[in-house]
């Protein structure tokens, strides 16, 4: 997340542009898309993207 939010600063022109307390205000926007796109994959799939990777990892190699 934090690459698409790198991203979006800095390919739209907009880093450095905004305050401490103008940066505030996107924070509730970044939840509730955060929020949402959570909401939409657990209603599809068990576990989150990173956790399922972290299982295969893990299991792959702790079985020796």
């Amino acid at each position: 997340m934090c690459e698409t939010r790198a991203t979006v600063f800095y390919r739209f022109g907009f880093f450095a542009q905004f305050g401490r307390l103008a940066l505030l205000s996107f924070v509730p926007l970044i939840w509730f898309i955060n929020i949402i796109f959570a909401i939409s994959w657990l209603k599809y799939f068990k576990q989150g993207p990173i956790e399922w990777l972290w299982r295969y990892l893990t299991n792959k190699f702790a079985t020796c």
